[in-house]
């Protein structure tokens, strides 16, 4: 078949992946965001924006679902679908296009250069999709599990035309996790790591109202963002704790805790690697003290001559 523009099932998509966020917010990257992932650096937004606020997009801007469901079509089918055409012609499967045209959307146009393009390009559907769900897992160097979320569901829809459903998927259950393992780090969560999203609803909307963000129990791109700047600001609290206690173990300082990995939140290791130099000599020195008087009946016992 000819493509002509993307698929009336990929607005729900993309939008269910991305989330609808209604006021103004900084990403992860601290580019300020809106609506279903709008920025200023599509032409198309940045053209609408500027017409109707008369300004580029700022702290306190609001979008409406009308300007949603307006431009996000828009931006697909004038900005990505273009694209996705030029590199893989009009005559493929609908299913292929909306997927690739996902891939684009969220990551640029560069990504038709990657490896799993190049397997659809030739016709290699499973071996795209498979490339696909190991590309561009990470953002600003860091592992992000809604990408694994996002990449899966595009590999899907690429390989078998499934533009999703209600059930989780394995890689839904990770992205829970995650965020759960990121709340229980602020404190805000003292519960299992289980990918349920019940379990955590509580903690996210304590979270969601002492970070000014609408409270609703979603873990959207807003959210996501903000956990990401107080984890952040959290490891920058506990490498500034870190150097002012004099050095580590060595004395030339050391790399804080990661808050994600197997030592838990950090916070009951941080204040052993933290002590110092001058911080270890009192320790052995309180040591020799307390054996000394311990055992001081067998030290300073004096013999009787025989």
């Amino acid at each position: 078949m000819t493509i002509t523009s993307v698929s009336p099932r990929l607005i729900p998509f993309v939008t269910a992946l991305e989330g609808r966020v209604h006021k103004a917010y900084r990403d992860s990257g601290g580019v300020w965001t809106i609506g279903v992932g709008f920025t200023m650096l599509d032409p198309i937004f940045a053209a609408f924006w500027k017409s109707t606020r008369g300004h580029a997009l700022r702290s306190g801007d609001t979008i409406s679902d009308a300007e949603c469901d307006l431009l996000l079509p828009k931006i697909l089918n004038s900005t990505c679908l273009p694209a996705v055409l030029k590199r893989f012609g009009p005559n493929q499967p609908q299913n292929q296009a909306d997927g690739s045209v996902d891939v684009t959307y969220n990551c640029g146009p560069k990504s038709l250069t990657w490896t799993w393009a190049a397997s659809l390009a030739v016709g290699r559907v499973g071996d795209a999709a498979a490339r696909l769900r190991k590309t561009a897992l990470t953002a600003g160097g860091k592992y992000v599990p809604g990408l694994v979320k996002r990449r899966d569901a595009e590999a899907k829809l690429i390989e078998t035309g499934s533009y999703g459903g209600s059930a989780p998927t394995p890689a839904l259950v990770v992205d829970v996790m995650a965020y759960q393992k990121s709340l229980q780090t602020l404190g805000y969560y003292s519960g299992p790591l289980d990918g349920n999203v019940l379990s955590s609803d509580d903690g996210v909307r304590k979270f969601q109202a002492d970070s000014g963000l609408k409270i609703d129990g979603d873990v959207g791109p807003a959210t996501r963002a903000a956990l990401k700047r107080a984890l952040d600001a959290k490891t920058a609290a506990v490498a500034t704790v870190a150097g002012s206690a004099g050095g580590g173990l060595t004395g030339g300082g050391i790399e804080s805790p990661a808050l994600h990995g197997t030592q838990g939140t950090g916070d009951t290791i941080a204040p052993l690697l933290t002590i110092g130099k001058w911080g270890i000599i009192a320790a052995v020195a309180i040591l020799a003290a307390f054996l000394v008087w311990r055992y001081r009946g067998v030290i300073f016992r004096r013999r009787t001559p025989a």
